[in-house]
This record gives C-alpha cells, sequence and structure tokens, in this order.
C-alpha cells in the first residue's frame, strides 16, 4: 500500500521488481488521472488506484504501508494524525516503510561541499515558508511515531546526513 502514492512511480517500480508483489496506491482523487495515464500495462494488474485522504481512516489492510516524503509536508500534530489514520485496519506484526527528510543533525562535517551542508537548511526555511512545517531530525521523527501510538515500534532506522534521508521500519504491536 503506496499512501499518498501520487501517480504511482514508486509502486510500478517495486512491482516491476517483485513479481508477486501486488501495490495499491492511495492518494486524492485528482492524482486518478496521472496514475491511470502512467500505469504500464504490464503491470495494471498488479498496481492499482484508489482514492484516499490519509486524514480519514484508512480503509485497506495491508502487509506494509509506505509513506514516502509525505509526513515531512505537515506540522506535528498533522503527521500523527496521518500514522493515528492507520490503525483500525493495521494486524498485529503490519508494517509501516518511512521515508523522509530529516533536518541537520549535530554539527556538519566542516569537509563537505557548501552545496550539501546547506541543503539541510534551505529545506527547512521552504518547509517553513510553504507547509508551516519543518525537516525534522530523527529524534523528532521517533517522537511523531512514538506519539502516534505506543503500539508503534521502531524496529530498524538508516539516517543518512549527506542526503538528509532517513527510512524508519516500523511494525503494529497492536
Amino acid at each position: 500500500m503506496s499512501i499518498g502514492g501520487s501517480g504511482g512511480h514508486d509502486a510500478f517500480a517495486l512491482a516491476a521488481a517483485h513479481p508477486n508483489l501486488s501495490v495499491t496506491v492511495e492518494d486524492l482523487h485528482e492524482c486518478g488521472p496521472i496514475f491511470t495515464s502512467q500505469v504500464p500495462s504490464t503491470l495494471s494488474s498488479r498496481v492499482t488506484f484508489r482514492e484516499h485522504n490519509f486524514f480519514d481512516p484508512q480503509p485497506v489492510s495491508a502487509d506494509i504501508y509506505l509513506l514516502k516524503l509525505i509526513l515531512h509536508d505537515w506540522p506535528d500534530a498533522e503527521s500523527i494524525k496521518i500514522l493515528q489514520q492507520l490503525r483500525p485496519v493495521l494486524k498485529p506484526g503490519a508494517k509501516i516503510l518511512f521515508i523522509d527528510y530529516m533536518g541537520k543533525q549535530g554539527e556538519v562535517d566542516p569537509n563537505l561541499p557548501r552545496s550539501i551542508t546547506q541543503f539541510g537548511t534551505s529545506t527547512d526555511l521552504r518547509m517553513m515558508a510553504l507547509f508551516n512545517a519543518r525537516e525534522r531530525s530523527l529524534e523528532a521523527w521517533k517522537g511523531i511515531v512514538g506519539k502516534a501510538d505506543e503500539r508503534f515500534e521502531i524496529v530498524r532506522v538508516e539516517a543518512n546526513p549527506l542526503t538528509y534521508m532517513v527510512v524508519m521500519e516500523v511494525v503494529w504491536r497492536g
């Protein structure tokens, strides 16, 4: 399940790489025509589109939910709500794969190019100006997950300060 999956780009790549995988892309009505125009015919039986607003309760039970570059657009309260809306259909062991930006992590390596060291600051300012949000530190991301529900368990974290990306695997222990 790809939540906020837009036109399905990630879903197409995943389905192409994993022939036994079926993916449902969920996003707002406006994304449906984009998805339909781009879905490869070879994947149309395994990658489908479903209209859904992630602020509403999740109606589809799945083994894995993908949230890629979704929560960084939203302030803390809304990010927590998006995660909480998954709870009605989560079965024990269901996973949420979370991929997003993270803000600067402590001191910046002075040997890095300026373009890299300023990336975190520029994206943070962009998030603040456009969405009343911010690029969160790794600890802040963990806090969002914890505040959403104590039954969410973070089982794996990969944070790369050079790319300003964090990948978290979260398991539902409800």
